[in-house]
């Protein structure tokens, strides 16, 4: 008696388009640049944060009432307060740099 060979299944998925053969990858690139854009804007704005205390000698903190009231950490008054934040925004900085790299890059 002859052995029975199972039959795979018909394939009933849509063709794409001979239009766009492309159209997955393509917004995959548009997501892809869209997030190293916003890793890049991040790091300018911390780059920014971090690059004008210094040149004013005074950082706000880092609760919005902080920024509202005008309440600064200044390099002679809180001098740790003030470099701890000047280091935070540049390792900000430096993250997003990275993370726009990796994105770039894969």
């Amino acid at each position: 008696m002859p052995e029975r060979v199972p039959q795979a299944a018909p394939d009933t998925r849509k063709e794409r388009s001979p239009r766009s053969p492309n159209a997955p990858a393509r917004i995959m690139d548009v997501t892809r640049y869209l997030k190293v854009a916003l890793c890049l804007l991040g790091a300018a704005g911390s780059g920014a944060l971090a690059v004008l205390g210094l040149v004013h000698h005074s950082m706000p903190g880092l609760s919005h009432a902080a920024v509202v009231v005008g309440d600064t950490y200044s390099q002679s008054a809180q001098s740790s307060q003030f470099w701890f934040l000047i280091l935070l925004w540049s390792s900000v900085c430096a993250v997003f740099l990275w993370l726009a790299w990796r994105t770039f890059r894969t």
